[in-house]
């Protein structure tokens, strides 16, 4: 499509042009007039100066300003040719400005899009390290109930059979040999929780019966069932130290976990142990 501007210039132009190309005819034509018409020098060979001088004039009022229309039509039309540079010059500037505020808008989603990206590699992280935690967790806690579930204690019921033998007592103190009547036995196994409320049973009633021997009752059942015991608590206060270095804020829910785990009749035997030192203080520690 032909810009209107630049056929406007070349029209000046041209017209400047035809201008000058006009007084270059004038100034021949008069040139050839005044030659063909008039004698410039006489017999003496002196040139008429006037002639001349009228000439000049001729040249300098018509063809002078018909050149000097062209030059300034010519003046105009390259101060016209620069404003348009300038425009175009103008618009190739905003046109740039444009573009950097469009890369500056691009470049400022994409820190939005990075800043959510990372927002969401930090919560898969989060969660991430929470199921790595809670895996571990749970995992401690199944052996810890596996153990559970392996402790138990063998318990002999005798009926009596109205016959005279000798026997031993039943008692862990005081073991010797009485008459006594004889008895069948009838043996039952309590494992898992219910070790625990027998073991606690026996303990009380040991203690009852031997108030002074309190601290030899205690030592004696824990070291009768030391290699249970042993896997039992050190699993217990290695699920502690966990909780203790949960770096997440619901700690106590995993304590609350642990805690729904541990039977009245197990909290009860750890305060017996407890009291006959036979319990690691780092544990003591963590349970309190």
């Amino acid at each position: 499509m032909t810009n209107p501007n630049s056929k406007s210039k070349w029209t000046i132009e041209r017209f400047s042009f035809i201008l000058i190309g006009i007084g270059i005819l004038i100034a021949i034509a008069t040139f050839f007039l005044f030659v063909m018409g008039e004698e410039f020098n006489n017999s003496s060979s002196q040139i008429k100066a006037d002639k001349f001088a009228h000439y000049g004039d001729t040249i300098g009022g018509v063809v002078g300003s018909l050149w000097a229309l062209a030059g300034v039509l010519l003046f105009y039309a390259a101060f016209k040719k620069q404003i348009e540079a300038l425009e175009d010059q103008k618009e190739a500037t905003r046109t740039t400005q444009r573009a950097i505020e469009l890369q500056s808008e691009e470049l400022k989603l994409q820190r939005e899009e990075l800043a959510e990206t990372r927002e969401v590699f930090k919560e898969q992280s989060e969660t991430l390290k929470i199921q790595q935690f809670e895996n571990t967790f749970f995992s401690m806690l199944g052996v810890y109930n596996q153990i559970i579930s392996g402790m138990d204690i063998i318990v002999t019921k005798k009926f009596s059979t109205g016959k005279k033998s000798d026997t031993k007592s039943m008692s862990i103190f005081n073991r010797g040999d009485q008459t006594s009547e004889e008895f069948q036995h009838m043996q039952e196994v309590h494992s898992g929780k219910d070790f625990f409320k027998h073991l606690h049973y026996n303990i009380s009633d040991q203690i009852t019966l031997h108030p002074r021997k309190r601290n030899d009752v205690l030592v004696y059942y824990y070291k009768e069932f030391d290699i249970d015991f042993e896997g039992y608590y050190s699993l217990m206060n290695q699920i502690l130290i966990r909780i203790d270095n949960c770096p997440f804020d619901n700690k106590q829910e995993y304590l609350d976990i642990l805690s729904s785990q541990i039977s009245s009749k197990e909290r009860e035997l750890i305060i017996y142990f407890e009291q006959a030192e036979r319990l690691n203080p780092e544990l003591l520690r963590l349970l309190k």
